[in-house]
């Protein structure tokens, strides 16, 4: 859990807020939301869950859960300190939960978290790409010829 939370601040490393709160293109959320977003999918599914604990930072339930927000809507981001305070208070009850888990119950769901922390981690490498490129947003994943077929 620690090498992947490594990987994941990394990709902070030379992130102002500007850019920690910029939304690079429509269908992307900016990447201080996946940061976010990692430390609130982690604290409602081992500390709530599992831990049977009320939240921690009930604020930042509407703003960093997936179905929260419209993604155009999660720009207003607290600062990048704020949310790595989050991210970090969030670490230290789920690893002073873990002393005490029940992980042969629960390996399946621990294993879940580090994949969803990977994956944003791929996400956040490549919204700050497509910030830098400047990537027209008129481009789209999905080809216009697929959205008039599924439309």
């Amino acid at each position: 859990m620690d090498r992947c939370r490594l990987g994941t601040l990394a990709l902070f490393e030379s992130i102002d807020d500007t850019t920690f709160c910029k939304q690079a293109h429509p269908e992307f959320s900016p990447v201080g939301w996946h940061l976010g977003h990692i430390a609130f999918t982690e604290a409602y599914w081992i500390l709530e869950y599992c831990a049977g604990l009320e939240p921690a930072f009930p604020e930042y339930h509407k703003l960093f859960a997936a179905n929260g927000l419209p993604k155009e809507e999660r720009q207003n981001l607290p600062r990048i300190t704020e949310v790595y305070h989050y991210l970090d208070s969030v670490r230290t009850q789920v690893f002073n939960y873990l002393e005490t888990a029940p992980l042969d119950q629960q390996e399946r769901l621990w294993r879940w978290l580090l994949q969803h922390e990977s994956q944003h981690g791929e996400t956040i490498a490549l919204v700050l790409q497509l910030q830098d490129s400047g990537v027209s947003n008129q481009w789209s994943v999905v080809s216009s010829n697929q959205q008039q077929t599924t439309n």
